[in-house]
């Protein structure tokens, strides 16, 4: 038994020692470039009807990998005499707890709005009912992206009145986060419920999309019409979200798994659930990056600014001058690429 617990103990040590190296800085840096991303975009008039998600997506990264994980790394790195353990500052230790639920569960719900708007998007692409058009409206979409918090701050917020589950610093663990389970259904449900409840309509969603764009595959190609071009914006744009949403899926199933087989609260705390959660903890903050790079205008915008920030090249033996240099700048800006 002391032999196990050392080696578990090892493994809390060691996930807190990824979190601080990977987690952090792929988190913090990836969402401030999405966002940054994302605003240089739709300063160019380019922003596309999911902006609000990826901004939603990039609040809550933030939230987990320059809050949470800052402060679980500290905590666990510094052992059980830290600031976290004193009750002076239980209140944080349990904010930070309750704020891991929270981004957690809020990233399986965006990806479920996420296919809910796509659902709107291109099934009733070509709709006229006013009624129905307002599905695919600026209003719908704001609804979209709050209610995935709405639901987690409903779900999550039991254990700070000691109902199903408690915060707190786990002395096993050495981190913030749930201390006692006074309920293993509670537990379950709070691990399993985003889950099930999410790739059911991930699931409706993009099986009706697919069916869709098969069915209607020859009539764009055959008889385009006005909004054809909007229609296949569209579907990039749902490429897209459901690349997320596969990588999210693959990345959380094991976690959820474990949790549903647990038969004790016990083995849920294992050498094994830390290895789930550091995966689930990776496809959460792998989002930006995946965002930038799997959207064509923001992946020409994020690379366009790199390049403008690059060093000029030095010239060379060749007598390439600098006027001639400008003079190729004065030419590319009366012809800009056309995105």
């Amino acid at each position: 038994m002391n032999n196990t617990s050392t080696l578990e103990t090892r493994g809390h040590f060691t996930r807190s020692v990824v979190s601080a190296i990977l987690l952090i800085p792929v988190g913090v840096v990836g969402a401030v470039v999405c966002l940054t991303t994302i605003l240089a975009v739709r300063k160019q008039n380019r922003g596309s009807s999911v902006d609000a998600f990826f901004i939603s997506i990039n609040v809550y990264v933030l939230i987990l990998s320059g809050f949470f994980c800052p402060l679980a790394a500290y905590s666990t790195l510094a052992g059980h005499v830290n600031l976290l353990t004193t009750d002076r500052f239980q209140p944080l230790c349990r904010t930070l707890a309750f704020a891991y639920i929270v981004t957690i569960q809020t990233d399986a719900f965006t990806h479920a709005a996420v296919a809910v708007h796509r659902f709107f998007a291109v099934i009733l692409q070509n709709t006229t009912y006013q009624r129905v058009q307002w599905f695919r409206s600026k209003q719908c979409t704001t609804i979209l992206v709050l209610i995935p918090w709405l639901i987690s701050l409903l779900i999550g917020v039991w254990p700070l009145f000691h109902l199903g589950a408690e915060f707190g610093y786990g002395l096993y663990y050495t981190r913030c986060g749930t201390v006692k389970i006074l309920a293993l259904s509670y537990y379950q449900f709070l691990r399993s419920f985003f889950f099930f409840f999410s790739c059911a309509l991930i699931a409706i969603c993009y099986m009706a999309i697919f069916c869709k764009l098969i069915v209607s595959r020859g009539t764009v190609h055959v008889r385009p019409t006005v909004g054809t071009a909007k229609m296949r914006r569209e579907v990039a744009l749902t490429k897209v979200a459901f690349g997320l949403t596969f990588v999210f899926l693959v990345l959380l199933l094991p976690s959820v798994v474990h949790a549903l087989t647990a038969k004790t609260p016990a083995e849920v705390y294992t050498t094994l659930g830390d290895v789930f959660l550091m995966m689930l903890e990776l496809g959460c903050v792998l989002n930006p990056w995946m965002i930038v790079f799997l959207t064509p205008a923001l992946r020409e915008t994020c690379t366009n600014c790199l390049m403008r920030r690059a060093p000029p090249s030095v010239p060379g033996a060749n007598g390439i001058s600098l006027q001639r240099t400008a003079s190729g700048t004065r030419q590319s800006k009366r012809n800009p690429t056309a995105y």
